[in-house]
């Protein structure tokens, strides 16, 4: 964590990066095998390195996708480890948002069902929500 912290505040307080604002760690982690516990770890670790371009720079936790009901812990899992265990250090929430083209409904659904997982969340676990990638995938033909 200290050299990631090297490198964005060189960025940042040398380099003129003025645009950047926000910080997420671990892509899409309750599709691996990391723990919640050692998602957390991480940021608190690198925490203390980048106070000094805290003002600029927030933290988004997630990049959780929609997960199987059975296997890596899904998102409604997730986000309640967010908002009871790092809605101290976490200044948002972020989603990916993935549906098949000839699905429409699908990302309806999606952005639907992860704002309500997020409205049921402990009022003072309750954080921004943002969809940080998202796309379409183009499967066979749809048969009529």
């Amino acid at each position: 964590m200290q050299k990631f912290a090297d490198v964005l505040n060189d960025l940042v307080r040398n380099r003129g990066v003025t645009h950047l604002r926000w910080l997420t760690l671990q892509n899409e982690p309750n599709r691996t095998r990391i723990t919640m516990d050692a998602y957390e770890r991480q940021y608190r670790e690198l925490d203390p390195f980048i106070q000094s371009i805290r003002g600029q720079v927030r933290y988004m936790g997630g990049d959780l996708v929609r997960g199987p009901d059975t296997g890596p812990p899904n998102q409604d899992v997730w986000c309640q480890y967010l908002a009871t265990h790092m809605s101290d250090i976490l200044d948002a929430y972020s989603i990916h948002v993935f549906w098949d083209y000839w699905d429409t409904q699908k990302i309806v659904d999606r952005l639907k069902e992860v704002r309500a997982i997020v409205n049921a969340l402990p009022e003072s676990g309750r954080k921004p929500l943002y969809v940080t990638e998202y796309g379409t995938g183009r499967r066979s033909r749809r048969r009529t």
